[in-house]
């Protein structure tokens, strides 16, 4: 069963850069991976990705029995390694009714069989059945914050902060806060998004190291990860 990466943070606080620059360095490292996007307010797919299918999240929850098949024929292939599933532009939160629990721990388990690592972009639905799943199943956790007081408040939501490891991405805000690790500033990461190019592993030797370290920490079973941006 793959390795499960639960990625949350205040609106625009980078959780599906960081979920994706971590989807292609774990597929540097031979790691065959599926991101999980599940924002259907902003749907991700919709700016991150280029002509991606209109095969929707919502569709896969609410099937009477989620398959393989189901699941591969919905995923966007960025590259042989790195598989999409997430939300449609068209979407919205009441394009499709409220999957039940057990459909969103379903749909997990059975994503986690086809990858050796799944990461679900979880980002501000913090609320959802399907974010109360990725969170129990998850083996890392990461809460993106900006540094600032309200964001950083996003720590208390959840349950267990003992078990977090704090990640400052360092934009020049609360640069003294203590962290293990930092993800500075990439002009690199800025132009991805200008050219509607995210899928593409960051090239600043900066950004790099400090993924490596956050790829090794999330290494680290049942270990939840807190990273501050």
């Amino acid at each position: 069963m793959a390795k499960l990466i639960s990625v949350a943070g205040a609106p625009g606080s980078g959780s599906t850069t960081v979920s994706i620059q971590l989807a292609m360095k774990c597929a540097e490292q031979g790691e065959t991976v599926c991101i999980i996007f599940c924002d259907n307010r902003l749907p991700p797919k919709a700016y991150a990705m280029k002509n991606p299918k209109e095969d929707s999240l919502g569709k896969i929850l609410a099937a009477q029995e989620i398959t393989d098949r189901l699941l591969l024929s919905a995923m966007d292939a960025v590259s042989d390694d790195v598989g999409v599933l997430g939300y449609c532009a068209a979407d919205h939160p009441y394009s499709y009714p409220e999957p039940t629990a057990a459909s969103c721990q379903s749909f997990l388990k059975k994503a986690s069989l086809l990858v050796t690592t799944l990461i679900v972009d979880i980002g501000s639905e913090t609320q959802t059945k399907l974010s109360a799943a990725a969170f129990e199943q998850a083996d890392a956790v990461i809460v993106c914050v900006d540094g600032s007081v309200k964001a950083s408040s996003w720590k208390v939501r959840f349950h267990r902060p003992e078990k977090y490891i704090t990640v400052l991405n360092d934009l020049g805000k609360n640069s003294a806060l203590d962290a293990e690790v930092c993800l500075p500033y990439s002009a690199d990461l800025a132009q991805q998004s200008e050219e509607q190019a995210a899928f593409r592993l960051c090239r600043d030797k900066h950004y790099l190291s400090a993924l490596r370290k956050l790829h090794k920490a999330t290494d680290v079973k049942k270990k939840k990860l807190t990273l501050i941006r």
